[in-house]
């Protein structure tokens, strides 16, 4: 019969191993999967929780670190890089010139009609 309290490969041991070994793996992939999709899309969309990411990784090397504290740095981590981001891009961002493309980029340019033209005969 197998006694779950003593030996070696107790049900506790191999929970505790499994609860405390395999967070890094999860904050790595959050981390690439980050950068994939930042990678994939020329605006800035997930680099906040790369970074994020890469601070729970960090911590999830740590054993004596739980899941729930490294759940909390990432959050707020990856809020304070937004924040950060947005502080110090603000005036880009606000101040970018408007850059006119197609028929808006003709407002207000002096044409020379070939044929006439009225609301029924496109010129």
């Amino acid at each position: 019969m197998y006694n779950e309290t003593k030996g070696g490969n107790t049900m506790w041991n191999i929970i505790t191993l499994a609860t405390t070994q395999w967070y890094f793996g999860i904050w790595l992939g959050v981390f690439i999967l980050a950068l994939i999709i930042e990678a994939s899309d020329p605006q800035l969309i997930s680099i906040w929780f790369a970074g994020g990411a890469l601070i729970a990784f960090i911590l999830s090397l740590f054993p004596s670190v739980g899941i729930w504290t490294q759940v909390i740095v990432f959050t707020l981590s990856s809020g304070i890089l937004l924040i950060l981001s947005f502080i110090f891009f603000r005036k880009s961002f606000l101040n970018s010139k408007k850059i006119s493309t197609n028929v808006d980029a003709l407002v207000d340019e002096e044409v020379i009609l070939l044929t006439d033209a009225n609301k029924d005969i496109y010129g």
